[in-house]
């Protein structure tokens, strides 16, 4: 049963929230808006930090009140439940490596369209523009797996669960995961809690974080691979004017 101890946690989480939506995701947008160098890196190594923080403080606070690691999906999934997680990932892997080959092999007419859907706010500025944000992205998208499946599936489905039973619990996680993704907009939330609502399924069927965690990584290494394929030439495009500009003593790059 949840102690005053986990009541407060969730409360924090519930701020932490709040603050990312209201202070870090602003500040992105304003610095890649004022063309600040490396903003984008900065914000996936304050993003990967806070989310380890507070995973370490989730698992003590859940170890430090004696609870066993089965009871927060840290187990292996065995019999049928490892059969079907294994199925799972197997079919993100079909899937991201299918989405991976439709982007790579889009027309440039098509590819600009497609570029245009994700430009201009919301996940499109997330991200990664050129190689270096390609990889930060990834070792982010490494700890969101990891890390907001513990913390979304794993402790707070078992949190709602003492009072709502499973199925409420997955909902109302649910419905939390996709408000923590609120700067993505309304479609964001929309999709960010059906993503939760897959990824909780996958997680009572199974028992087990393991194949949760393996699935959203993949989900969002190939969103940072869509993201690389469709902005890497624009930028590179975008880079090259502005040392031309500057080095013609035109205009600053900045403000291309």
């Amino acid at each position: 049963m949840p102690t005053s101890i986990d009541v407060a946690l969730v409360l924090a989480m519930v701020a932490w929230a709040v603050w990312d939506h209201r202070h870090e995701f602003p500040q992105l947008r304003r610095a890649l808006a004022a063309g600040t160098p490396g903003a984008r890196m900065r914000f996936y190594r304050r993003t990967g930090l806070g989310e380890w923080l507070l995973t370490a403080i989730v698992l003590a606070a859940w170890f430090g009140q004696h609870r066993a690691a089965a009871a927060l999906g840290l187990a292996l999934p065995t019999g049928w439940r490892a059969v079907a997680g294994a199925g799972a990932v197997l079919l993100l892997v079909a899937l991201t490596l299918a989405q991976a080959r439709s982007i790579l092999a889009l027309a440039p007419e098509r590819l600009a369209k497609v570029r245009a859907r994700y430009s201009g706010g919301g996940v499109g500025d997330v991200l990664p523009r050129d190689r270096h944000e390609w990889h930060g992205f990834a070792l982010l998208s490494i700890t969101a797996g990891v890390c907001e499946e513990l913390i979304a599936r794993g402790y707070l489905i078992w949190f709602f669960a003492a009072w709502l039973g499973p199925i409420g619990g997955l909902l109302v996680s649910s419905l939390l995961f996709g408000l923590g993704h609120a700067y993505q907009g309304a479609t964001g939330v929309l999709k960010t809690g059906v993503v939760g609502l897959v990824m909780g399924l996958v997680y009572l069927g199974t028992r087990s974080l393991l194949p949760g965690m393996i699935v959203h990584t993949l989900i969002d290494v190939g969103s940072g691979f869509v993201g690389y394929v469709l902005f890497r030439d624009r930028e590179q495009t975008v880079t090259a004017a502005a040392e031309a500009a500057r080095d013609a003593g035109g205009v600053p790059a900045s403000q291309i």
